[in-house]
């Protein structure tokens, strides 16, 4: 995303956490003898020693683990014995919904890092998986690679958004090219069932919404048609092109159910002004800000919702509360416009505003734009709303 506040810094803060269990081992049973005679203890001796050999044997059998399946002789790196789990044991890590870089479409990455995991066996490898957990789909989100000291990867697919696909990340040892977890999970995260419902609706998919789409995800889009409407009014466009983009911006603003909503009249299309928003609309009752607010507290409130949720609704909050006050304004604005098209400073306002729907805004010059009051917008809700899907990694 690009603009006059467009290349400032978004700060972001990632989560923190780890759990770790030791395996314990059986300890060894002394042997306790009495004299009674050379032939009695001889006798004792062999029965000891039959008895331990017996006792022996039992806890092979039950110290081995053969899994589902049988193991190939041999394949002992892919087995799910304790030394496997043993890799895991201080390993912490974390797992993000982004926005593919330079790609189309929304939450359709997902990246993974984890700490202190130990080198894998040789010709072994770590694998993640992202896993519906009522349907048992599972997406194989390929191997993980050692970098700056941590294990990483990153799964992007353009055409679809993730959120929606599953709810449990899973890492395994694997040995070999593999298309389906082998193994028991090493490590794992899963998305809190009830407060995730909420987050859905925010950046996978509504009821309501035009094509379903997610209420962030329209909001953002919603908020970059508009502002690339209202650029134009930068150009001191003539009377007919600034009365075309007033109406195209007003009915992005308000929606098919807004008051002052209208189709655009035929010429606007001939002055390059075609885009007047998903009849959604960004404010009113039933607009993208104020149904995402709602569906925003509703996820902060839910008893499973995480630190991590709680955290980052917050700042999605503040940046629906300040998209409303800037375009209160740009409402007033635009209607000016189709008064009087010749009002530069309600153009330039309208604009001006429109960027800052979009962006935010750098209001105490110190060269980046926070998720604080007053600078926030929709990138930072966009943002913040994914970070809401953040899930921290534990060994089992």
């Amino acid at each position: 995303m690009q603009g006059s506040k467009g290349n400032k810094q978004l700060e972001r803060d990632g989560p923190e956490n780890e759990r770790g269990e030791k395996l314990a081992s059986p300890a060894n049973q002394p042997l306790v003898g009495s004299a009674f005679g050379r032939v009695a203890l001889i006798a004792a001796l062999a029965l000891v020693l039959i008895a331990g050999v017996s006792v022996g044997a039992v806890a092979i059998i039950k110290n081995t683990n053969f899994g589902n399946s049988s193991i190939t002789t041999g394949d002992a790196a892919n087995s799910n014995s304790p030394g496997n789990s043993a890799l895991a044991t201080n390993a912490n890590g974390v797992v993000n919904f982004i926005d593919a870089p330079g790609g189309a479409g929304h939450s359709n990455a997902i990246t993974i890092s984890v700490n202190n995991l130990q080198t894998p066996p040789t010709g072994s490898q770590y694998d993640a998986w992202f896993i519906d957990s009522s349907t048992k789909h599972v997406l194989a989100l390929g191997a993980l690679t050692l970098k700056d000291q941590a294990y990483t990867l990153t799964y992007s697919d353009n055409g679809v958004n993730l959120v929606g696909l599953g709810d449990e990340i899973e890492i395994t040892l694997e040995h070999g090219a593999a298309t389906k977890p082998a193994q028991d999970a090493l490590l794992s995260a899963m998305f809190p069932t009830q407060a995730f419902i909420y987050v859905r609706h925010m950046l996978y998919s509504y009821t309501t919404t035009p094509g379903h789409v997610g209420l962030l995800v329209g909001l953002i889009e919603q908020a970059r048609l508009l502002n690339a409407v209202a650029h134009a009014l930068t150009t001191n466009p003539n009377a007919i092109t600034t009365r075309c983009i007033a109406q195209a911006a007003l009915d992005i603003m308000e929606g098919k159910a807004g008051a002052d909503y209208a189709a655009l009249p035929g010429n606007c299309s001939a002055m390059g002004v075609a885009g007047s928003g998903d009849g959604f609309g960004l404010l009113g009752a039933n607009g993208y800000i104020a149904v995402t607010q709602a569906q925003d507290l509703l996820a902060n409130s839910q008893p499973d919702a995480t630190s991590l949720i709680h955290e980052h609704s917050r700042h999605v909050t503040y940046g629906l509360q300040d998209m409303n006050t800037w375009l209160t304004t740009a409402k007033q604005d635009a209607l000016a416009l189709l008064s009087n098209p010749a009002n530069h400073a309600k153009a330039q306002e309208l604009a001006t505003l429109a960027n800052h729907t979009l962006f935010g805004v750098d209001t105490n010059g110190d060269g980046k734009i926070d998720y604080v009051p007053g600078e926030a917008g929709a990138t930072i809700s966009y943002q913040h709303g994914q970070f809401m899907t953040a899930m921290v990694l534990s060994p089992i």
